[in-house]
């Protein structure tokens, strides 16, 4: 049995990209069909030629590589095979991503391809949803954004405590779970963070987009303030209020960029505009949804959780929590943990009890959360909430991965021979 790199399910929208498909296999044919209907997909191009490795050399001799190659071979043998290779990675540009499918379980062969640059070898009949993983995380690796995790916080009216639980995840991960976080919002000119964090902000929004858009990593340095070796805040603010807000393209741009060196990165989205909000959540790996146990506040929630499932399927909830804020404010008109989960379908994650000494007194003060009285309860609240997020794994995340396209691969391996 050929050795198979471990994939880990991926539930975020997928980086735009260009993914070549060149099989005669019905079952890959079938998986194309599945991914073009898979909503992480949504801006992957996809793109079936009839044809295997030969006809793939022939391609693209003529036209432009995508950014991830898909091609079946017929046969695995060590020289004609491998002479092929070299004939369509010389033929492809210099970090296109290849995924080879091939007719026999081999060891050695997939240890050659993989030392090679390849990023995965799989064995016909091809499985949908191995072939779905393989895929996405090849894509995400590519994109530089492998590991990191993006937790959005939204809520359901002013006062629902949204920016002061991302305050309090923050601090969560970076100091009980020891984990590089950045905190940010999306809410430009209207963002009070950098204040409630004790700090200014060091440019706009629309300022630090365009300064990930240009790949300026001395600038983006510069904007990120560093509040203790494992947290950072990203302190945006001072955009004109009325102003037309960045685009949903670049506002993402800025996101994967962050994701780049810091393995979490948490978002409060309570004053965000819409089309940022959206883009945030279509890309989360978590998404947390805060409501009050009261009526008006859980009429939103269940507007908000159905809009979610409508951009990110309904087959996702294991990836969205519900955190019920302010328990026992005002117990007489409170509804009860019961009825909530009955009428939004939802299981209730996480309850806070009512606290103003810890919530109200920290964002009237203009402190962190941190420094509240009674902080450190919540804190070990959501430190166990979040396992299931941070999991076993304390590895930092930090840094793009090493160039590990398919002719940068092969190029090396040419050159060493």
């Amino acid at each position: 049995m050929a050795e198979q790199k471990h994939t880990s399910d991926v539930n975020i929208l997928l980086p735009k990209a260009e993914v070549h498909f060149h099989a005669l296999d019905d079952s890959v044919a079938s998986a194309v069909s599945t991914l073009k209907n898979d909503w992480r997909f949504k801006r992957v191009s996809i793109i079936h030629e009839k044809g295997q490795l030969d006809s793939a050399i022939d391609y693209y001799a003529e036209y432009e590589a995508p950014h991830l190659l898909v091609v079946e071979t017929e046969s695995i043998d060590d020289e004609s095979f491998m002479a092929k290779l070299d004939k369509l990675a010389a033929n492809l540009d210099e970090g296109t991503a290849a995924i080879l499918i091939g007719p026999d379980n081999d060891v050695y062969v997939y240890r050659k391809l993989i030392a090679m640059g390849v990023s995965d070898y799989l064995v016909r009949p091809i499985d949908p949803a191995v072939l779905s993983s393989v895929i996405a995380n090849t894509l995400i690796e590519k994109m530089g954004v492998s590991n990191s995790k993006l937790i959005a916080i939204t809520g359901t009216k002013g006062g629902a405590g949204v920016s002061t639980i991302a305050q309090a995840l923050a601090f969560t991960l970076s100091e009980k779970e020891q984990q590089k976080t950045l905190l940010m919002d999306a809410a430009g000119g209207w963002s009070y963070l950098s204040v409630a964090m004790g700090q200014e902000p060091s440019s706009t929004l629309a300022e630090t987009v365009k300064v990930a858009v240009a790949n300026n990593d001395e600038d983006l340095n510069r904007i990120q303030v560093k509040l203790d070796e494992n947290l950072t805040l990203l302190a945006c603010g001072g955009d004109g209020l009325f102003d037309d807000p960045v685009s949903a393209a670049d506002y993402e741009a800025l996101i994967n960029k962050l994701m780049m060196h810091h393995p979490f990165v948490v978002v409060d989205l309570s004053a965000a505009p819409a089309h940022l909000a959206r883009t945030t959540i279509q890309r989360a790996n978590k998404i947390f949804v805060v409501s009050a146990p009261n009526l008006p506040s859980l009429r939103t929630a269940r507007t908000i959780l159905k809009e979610i499932d409508d951009l990110r399927g309904n087959d996702d909830k294991e990836h969205i929590k519900f955190i019920l804020n302010a328990q026992g404010q005002d117990k007489a008109n409170e509804v009860n943990a019961g009825d909530i989960e009955a009428a939004l379908e939802t299981k209730i994650d996480l309850t806070i009890a009512y606290d103003p000494k810890t919530f109200k007194a920290a964002e009237s003060q203009g402190k962190t959360i941190k420094g509240a009285k009674g902080a450190e309860k919540l804190i070990n609240a959501l430190s166990l909430f979040l396992q299931d997020v941070v999991g076993n794994d304390k590895k930092s995340a930090e840094g793009a991965k090493a160039d590990g396209s398919f002719v940068g691969g092969l190029l090396s391996k040419i050159k060493g021979s």
